[in-house]
C-alpha cells in the first residue's frame, strides 16, 4: 500500500512540475539561516548517518550544478562577444 501511494505521489509531482525545473519557489536573498538551525542540521547529520550521507550528496550535486551553470553562462557570454 505504501509503495503504491509513494509511486502515485511521484507520478503526480512529475506531471505538475514545470519542465527543466524542480518546481520549488526561489529563496529570498535576504533570508539567513540561523545558528540554531545549522547546529540542528549538524547534530542530525552526526547522529543519523543516512541523513548525513544524503545531505552530503545533496550538497555535492548542488555545488556541481552551480559550477556547471556558471561555466555555461560564462561560455555563452564569451561566445557572444
Amino acid at each position: 500500500m505504501t509503495a503504491i501511494l509513494s509511486l502515485s505521489a511521484l507520478i503526480s509531482y512529475c506531471l505538475r512540475k514545470p519542465k527543466r525545473s524542480l518546481g520549488l519557489p526561489k529563496v529570498a536573498e535576504d533570508k539567513k539561516v540561523g545558528l540554531l538551525l545549522w547546529g540542528g542540521i549538524v547534530l542530525l547529520a552526526v547522529t543519523l548517518p543516512m541523513f548525513g550521507i544524503s545531505l552530503l550528496i545533496i550538497l555535492t550535486v548542488s555545488l556541481i550544478r552551480r559550477v556547471m551553470y556558471k561555466t555555461r553562462k560564462l561560455t555563452s557570454e564569451t561566445s557572444l562577444n
